[in-house]
């Protein structure tokens, strides 16, 4: 719907708002059978909104909340759908490149896997770069937070075609970054990235 807005000329595509379940999210992006889906309507989103605040503990919303900004560390937060939430969304019409629509994934994507790595220490820059250099072909997207040794702040980490960017950010918090793919085994991914914060 989102991508026939957009193309439609009669009608004002004002942006995306998507609402995070902090109870399921986690398990659906983790998830083969619903992974890409979770996945692209996070990405799309000019603003997230979480719920099940009552449902689930401190930590788990503040992960599921971690995993949301790690797949779309530009969306806005609000706390409902409201007016001011689509209007915040509507801020967002004309600005930039427009974000990837969601939608089903096609069939060869039906191996589609995904794992979330926590990395609550700083990791050396050098071997996350060597890391990353040596990520199988499976692995085709990454992204979240992580705190470099010797650094600052948190790092931004996005990985995409077999390139790694870096970029300082003013998220706090421990690490962690999603890995998104087909083809791969994420649990030995996760662990094998883990260990560098070990």
């Amino acid at each position: 719907l989102v991508t026939l807005a957009r193309a439609e000329p009669d009608l004002a595509h004002q942006g995306v708002v998507t609402v995070i379940c902090a109870e399921t999210f986690p398990a659906r992006l983790a998830d083969p059978r619903t992974a890409s889906v979770a996945e692209a309507q996070a990405a799309g989103a000019d603003v997230l909104i979480p719920t099940r605040r009552d449902l689930v503990s401190d930590d788990a919303w503040d992960r599921a909340l971690l995993i949301a900004r790690a797949v779309n560390p530009d969306a806005d937060w609000a706390e409902a759908l409201d007016v001011d939430s689509l209007d915040l969304a509507a801020q967002h019409s004309g600005k930039g490149p427009p974000r990837p629509a969601a939608r089903p994934p096609p069939a060869h994507f039906r191996s589609f896997g995904s794992a979330v790595a926590d990395l609550p220490a700083p990791v050396d820059r050098e071997r996350l770069q060597d890391w990353f250099a040596a990520a199988p072909p499976g692995l085709h997207r990454a992204k979240g937070f992580v705190r470099l040794a010797g650094e600052s702040g948190t790092t931004e980490l996005q990985y995409a075609s077999g390139e790694l960017r870096l970029t300082p950010s003013t998220h706090g918090g421990a690490g962690l970054v999603v890995l998104i793919g087909p083809g791969s085994d994420f649990v030995a991914l996760r662990r094998s990235l883990e260990a560098l914060a070990g």
